[in-house]
């Protein structure tokens, strides 16, 4: 009976627990893009920052026909906020993009490949 439980118990430290496997994994993928994240989140930043480029951004989602909706940005302390920020930046991709190629202030976000 003895023997039994210390097998039990081996195997049961060996085993990992699946939210952190797959925490491993995204954090995995997210280092592998960290390049492109930094790009979004210094143009959300600006967007919170500065009154010029929140306008031209209010302008470029009125010209794109897309409804006005700032991305937020994220941060360390909330697990989804990173998520969410990308989300809510592909949403208004294309006023983005736009800003992109009108702007210098923008002129660091991604490309369309990234």
């Amino acid at each position: 009976l003895t023997s039994l439980s210390v097998d039990v118990d081996i195997e049961l430290f060996q085993n990992r627990c699946l939210a952190h496997i797959i925490n491993l994994i995204v954090q995995n993928g997210i280092k592998k893009i960290k390049h492109i994240i930094n790009k979004v989140r210094d143009c959300i930043k600006a967007l919170h920052t500065s009154p010029k480029c929140r306008q031209a951004f209010i302008d470029a989602c009125n010209y794109e026909d897309i409804g006005v909706m700032i991305p937020p940005l994220d941060c360390v302390t909330r697990w989804n906020s990173m998520f969410l920020m990308l989300d809510s930046a592909i949403k208004v991709k294309k006023a983005l993009l736009r800003l992109k190629n009108r702007d210098y202030l923008f002129s660091d976000l991604p490309s369309e490949d990234e």
